[in-house]
């Protein structure tokens, strides 16, 4: 695997891949957790991990528990007053991904690279 420098955007500037998960992140801060993913990594991914379809249900569970561990430690590296919501998984191009609109938002961006599959977790928070 390998890891680009990270980065900021806006959250509306975020490129966005084939699929998302997205968790909602509230109490002493608002925002969000996201992984983008192309159909074709998620696809490879659930058929190492020994299943003998990849269908759009197990794609989809691959890409949800992938922005739940992230989110998951949350509380753990900001303390207990964080609370997470149930993933959102979006497919497709989003009308938006984030929060409301706020010049002094941003979201920071991680580039990563498994095998040949480009992804991106990243965080919003205020």
């Amino acid at each position: 695997m390998d890891i680009a420098p990270t980065f900021l955007v806006a959250p509306e500037e975020i490129a966005v891949g084939g699929f998302r998960g997205i968790i909602g992140i509230s109490g002493e801060r608002k925002g969000f957790v996201f992984v983008s993913a192309p159909r074709t990594m998620l696809r490879h991914l659930v058929l190492r991990l020994g299943e003998k379809e990849a269908d759009d249900a197990l794609i989809q569970d691959v890409i949800g528990e992938e922005a739940n561990t992230i989110s998951g430690n949350a509380p753990r590296m900001f303390g207990p007053g964080f609370m997470i919501s149930v993933p959102l998984i979006v497919e497709g191009p989003p009308q938006r991904i984030g929060i409301q609109r706020d010049e002094d938002i941003m979201a920071y961006v991680i580039p990563v690279r498994w095998n040949t599959f480009p992804f991106q977790p990243g965080v919003s928070l205020t």
